[in-house]
């Protein structure tokens, strides 16, 4: 279908705008999260690739959230909302001069039940054990999950629904 199947970094430094990509970066994002390398940076180079007259449509998925909420990880799963919140910082630089795109932030469920503590409460005094001791089950639960828009114009906004059901 022509396009270029990518999945390692050096991919990404030789992107050529007049080629088409299919790109899985599972492994090579794990690989950045042992690292701690800089995902905007990332974000932000496919963002400039994707940019064109005709627009374009891109979706981020952090998946290994899930994974550690599956298993009760509550360290692993908060460095992951830290990498995500990143990668939204990025896209909402690219986007804040912009009047023709709309940025959606959300999941597609909620996974572990975590429950956190009274207000007040100091995570960081607590030890790993405790911390884990948050999520109330290792499966995908029913609970709504936020919806984040940042639209462009007001034209853009009026379908908005406050909730949407998650079978939706």
């Amino acid at each position: 279908q022509g396009y270029n199947y990518i999945d390692t970094a050096e991919d990404f430094e030789s992107l050529d705008s007049d080629q088409k990509y299919v790109a899985n970066l599972s492994s090579y994002l794990y690989e950045w999260n042992q690292s701690n390398l800089n995902y905007p940076s990332l974000i932000t180079k496919v963002l400039n690739y994707l940019d064109n007259e005709n627009g374009f449509f891109l979706m981020i998925e952090n998946g290994f959230i899930d994974g550690y909420s599956h298993n009760k990880n509550f360290l692993g799963a908060m460095d992951e909302v830290k990498y995500y919140a990143a990668m939204i910082d990025a896209v909402y630089a690219f986007c804040a001069d912009r009047d023709d795109t709309v940025v959606i932030i959300t999941s597609d469920h909620e996974t572990g039940g975590l429950t956190l503590p009274e207000e007040g409460t100091k995570l960081n005094e607590w030890d790993i054990e405790k911390l884990n001791g948050l999520y109330t089950t290792e499966s995908h639960t029913s609970a709504n999950v936020k919806l984040f828009i940042r639209f462009t114009t007001p034209q853009v906004a009026r379908n908005y629904k406050d909730v949407i059901d998650n079978t939706d």
